[in-house]
């Protein structure tokens, strides 16, 4: 059976915002990017922007106590999910304008 549905005239566009975390492999912190795409629903077309890479630095955390949690699917098909938490950046140093990241416990 046919369905019928009827198209907008022109373009009809939907703008995304694609999350994702990334490992600084020197540091073992993670940093989260955001980009925005748009879309273009008829042609499934997409324009991504540029990626924008947070300052805030993370690491693992625990279910209890998280800031940001992404979820995955692995090869058996079970949903696994990964909990960060922001690590606190000490204060600008006066005296070499420095911004260290704290010493953290990890989980």
């Amino acid at each position: 059976m046919a369905k019928n549905r009827a198209a907008l005239a022109g373009k009809d566009f939907v703008t995304e915002t694609i999350v994702s975390f990334r490992k600084d492999i020197d540091t073992g912190y993670y940093h989260k990017v955001t980009r925005d795409a748009v879309r273009e629903r008829n042609t499934n077309k997409m324009n991504r922007g540029r990626e924008i890479i947070s300052e805030e630095v993370y690491r693992l955390a625990t279910a209890d106590d998280y800031d940001e949690k992404f979820g995955y699917e692995d090869f058996d098909g079970n949903e696994i999910a990964v909990y960060l938490k922001e690590v606190p950046r000490v204060q600008l140093d006066d005296t070499c304008g420095i911004i260290e990241i704290s010493a953290a416990t990890e989980v």
